[in-house]
């Protein structure tokens, strides 16, 4: 329930101050024999401070979910690596590359072994990955990463929701090589398959600008222009 209280205030109204109140007034109905509702909570605590921001409280509250975790599963679970890759992301925001590489690491490699390599929750453990290693400046690492993620969900699924995410960080890695004409492939791949599966706003408003930009350079003025007015009436519409 409290899980479910914070999920609600802070995920489906968007109120994350308010959701994180929930959690910490949730505090009090936890209990001794209760740690696994306690870890959970510690979690969703973690993700409510990291939307808001709070990466060193994120990451306190996830390693303190992982301690629960472990204590109450072992060291091999999924929820295990789930506080993991929470813990590695906060790291992430904080600058602490190399931690979070390391820690998504150990996320991607206790899931395969859990779950099998061809598993949504693989792939999505990949793709964070990717991030860690292009953010650190290893770009054939987060290539690589990323390129195990599309694997996995091709195997799920060739149309997988989720293709739009990979294909438009592809973009972002290639254009950080320069190669500005793949980058476009890239993007307008990402484009298609968002549209294709009526993609939520937010992932076509982080989109959108990528794209004109590639167009741009490309040349194409005609199409960035049209690019990066789909994308600012999409910020208006969701700020009205």
């Amino acid at each position: 329930l409290a899980v479910e209280l914070a999920g609600a205030v802070g995920g489906v109204l968007g109120r994350e101050e308010a959701g994180l109140l929930w959690a910490k007034q949730a505090d009090a109905w936890i209990t001794e024999d209760q740690v696994t509702l306690g870890a959970l909570l510690e979690l969703e605590r973690a993700r409510m401070s990291n939307t808001l921001g709070r990466y060193e409280d994120a990451a306190t509250r996830a390693r303190r979910a992982h301690v629960l975790l472990e204590q109450q599963f072992g060291p091999r679970h999924t929820q295990v690596a789930r506080a993991i890759g929470a813990e590695a992301s906060a790291l992430m925001r904080l600058g602490r590359v190399h931690e979070s590489r390391r820690r998504h690491t150990e996320a991607v490699e206790l899931l395969v072994a859990l779950l099998g390599r061809v598993h949504p929750k693989v792939a999505g453990a990949y793709q964070n990955l990717s991030a860690s290693e292009t953010l650190a400046g290893e770009l054939d690492a987060g290539e690589s990463a990323l390129a195990e993620a599309r694997s996995i969900y091709m195997e799920l699924n060739p149309t997988h929701p989720r293709l739009n995410a990979v294909y438009s960080n592809f973009g972002a890695i290639a254009g950080r090589r320069g190669d500005h004409a793949l980058a476009l492939k890239y993007f307008e791949q990402s484009l298609a398959i968002a549209e294709r599966n009526g993609s939520e706003t937010p992932a076509l408003m982080l989109l959108l600008p990528n794209l004109a930009s590639a167009q741009l350079v490309a040349k194409r003025y005609e199409d960035a222009l049209e690019s990066a007015e789909r994308g600012l009436e999409l910020t208006l519409e969701t700020s009205a």
